[in-house]
């Protein structure tokens, strides 16, 4: 058995509560981006790229949560 102690630093970003969309997808290098918009500004949305590592992680996820739950309308 081994136990890890970590110790971490952390740093908070509050995303205000008129970012209500979010709109999921893939870039052009094949990586998972999050677009959060801005209901009450049109000129100002939040974009998260995921890193091809992370974006791999997020789909084995899908991947085994279709698989382990019997989710047919998962598309992958």
């Amino acid at each position: 058995m081994q136990i890890i102690k970590r110790k971490m630093e952390v740093e908070k970003e509050k995303i205000e509560s008129d970012y209500t969309s979010c709109q999921a997808s893939f870039n052009s290098d094949g990586v998972l981006t999050l677009r959060q918009k801005s209901e009450c500004n049109q000129n100002e949305d939040i974009i998260t790229v995921f890193s091809r590592s992370e974006t791999k992680a997020l789909i084995d996820l899908f991947f085994k949560l279709k698989e382990n739950f019997n989710l047919p309308d998962i598309p992958f």
